[in-house]
């Protein structure tokens, strides 16, 4: 039993150009992605070593906050203070910044870092990421 013409052995040439082009295409798509999911690895791997100095910054200032000076503070003024170092820490504008530290209340704002003061200025431009400083008035830099 013979089948012809069932296998030709004459094969196009457009046919063997679109196999090229489909294996190529499917070579850079595969390299697109590998490269896609490196880089987004290692934006994720910064963002998570970010949080974590800035979660640790957090926690270091507020356990001074709350145990350097002597007196019992209150859950609610702990849980204020907490909030305080985490939104110093995240906000970028230094006046933002100095905005937070003048609307505590004074006796919270006797137990917190000025974010103008060490160590908690060397803190924020260490830890607060797209932190910039702004000139003072009149100087045209920003």
């Amino acid at each position: 039993m013979v089948l012809e013409g069932a296998f030709p052995l004459a094969v196009s040439g457009e046919a063997v150009i679109a196999g090229i082009a489909g294996i190529l295409g499917a070579g850079a798509g595969a390299a697109a992605t590998g490269l896609t999911a490196a880089l987004t690895g290692r934006s994720d791997r910064r963002n998570k070593w970010l949080e974590f100095k800035r979660g640790n910054a957090r926690k270091f200032m507020q356990h001074i906050a709350v145990h350097s000076q002597g007196g019992e503070v209150g859950e609610d003024d702990e849980r204020l203070i907490g909030h305080y170092y985490v939104l110093a820490l995240a906000v970028r504008d230094d006046n933002t910044a100095r905005a937070l530290y003048s609307s505590l209340p004074e006796q919270i704002k006797a137990r917190v870092h000025d974010p103008e003061q060490a160590p908690f200025r060397h803190l924020r431009e260490e830890v607060t990421p797209g932190r910039r400083a702004l000139a003072p008035p009149g100087t045209g830099e920003a």
